[in-house]
């Protein structure tokens, strides 16, 4: 029977199974007293709160990259698809005594093929990333039992998603950050009409778009905040995708989790790792560890 107090951390689980083991093997005549007598408990979660509470943490620390790669994604759509320079005279630049300052760097049209070449070789890997980095660590929260583990892990997860940043501040050469922090900002709309509007007309406008009588009933759902919704349910997707793959209902109704099996080697495949589904680790037939029968 699972009951709080025969529930332990991991680490102090695997030592009473070892201990277990360990007098079964050196008094095998007495394997039935062991097991009668030595009781070495349940790997067990502390506090189911605390767990989902981590792991919307976690998820909410990634945010910021699943918008980079959606503005990314929307860079590339709203580019023009045709060569074009991305450097240009500025005004006044005869008088300026830096060459960087006679010239404008902007983002301007790309062709079709390098716009192929980045969505497949920075768009798609980039996002690979950011899903397996989510799945992994909303794993790892999810099977640590400690709450003081959980809250650690809930921020240090989110350092891997950063690695990218710290390689390109670390490595880029000085005269491609410059450029990089040169470049002007892409408007993705057509900015002609804001620039012929007044500032008093800007004015009238934003004052009676703010009346209710302009918000229909399809509009409401523009007073949700939405990144703390996007942020619920990517945390509730990765969570469910969790359930999904290492639990399984028991004859009482209730998720436990599936029998566990060793692999069969200690090479894990990067394709396993990014695609589990595809590519899953061989493992030995009979498990080492299955959920105890109440």
């Amino acid at each position: 029977m699972v009951t709080p107090a025969r529930t332990y951390p991991f680490d102090q689980w695997v030592t009473r199974l070892f201990i277990r083991d360990s007098l079964k093997a050196v008094f095998p005549e007495h394997s039935d007293d062991v097991d009668a007598k030595v009781d070495p408990g349940e790997y067990a979660l502390e506090s189911f709160g605390a767990r989902w509470v981590c792991c919307a943490i976690f998820v909410m620390a990634t945010m910021g990259e699943a918008t980079l790669i959606c503005n990314m994604g929307r860079l590339l759509y709203s580019v023009p698809t045709r060569a074009e320079s991305w450097l240009e005279t500025a005004q006044g630049a005869l008088l300026e005594p830096d060459w960087l300052d006679r010239v404008r760097i902007k983002i301007a049209g790309i062709p079709a093929r390098w716009k192929v070449a980045n969505f497949i070789l920075v768009l798609i890997p980039k996002a690979l990333i950011w899903v397996v980095c989510c799945r992994v660590g909303v794993s790892f929260l999810m099977e640590t039992s400690c709450i003081e583990d959980l809250i650690i892990n809930s921020v240090a997860l989110a350092f891997i998603l950063n690695i990218d940043e710290m390689i390109c501040v670390t490595l880029m050469t000085d005269e491609a950050r410059i450029l990089l922090d040169r470049c002007q900002d892409f408007i993705c709309y057509d900015d002609r009409q804001e620039a012929e509007t007044t500032e008093e007309e800007i004015r009238e406008n934003f004052i009676e778009q703010q009346k209710l009588k302009h918000l229909r009933w399809w509009g409401w759902w523009r007073l949700l905040p939405m990144k703390v919704v996007g942020n619920v349910v990517l945390t509730m997707i990765f969570m469910l995708d969790y359930y999904a793959h290492h639990c399984t209902w028991s004859e009482q109704g209730h998720l436990v989790s599936k029998p566990v099996h060793v692999p069969l080697s200690t090479w894990y495949s990067p394709l396993s790792f990014v695609l589990p589904h595809f590519f899953p680790v061989d493992s030995e037939p009979n498990p080492v560890w299955s959920m105890p029968e109440t």
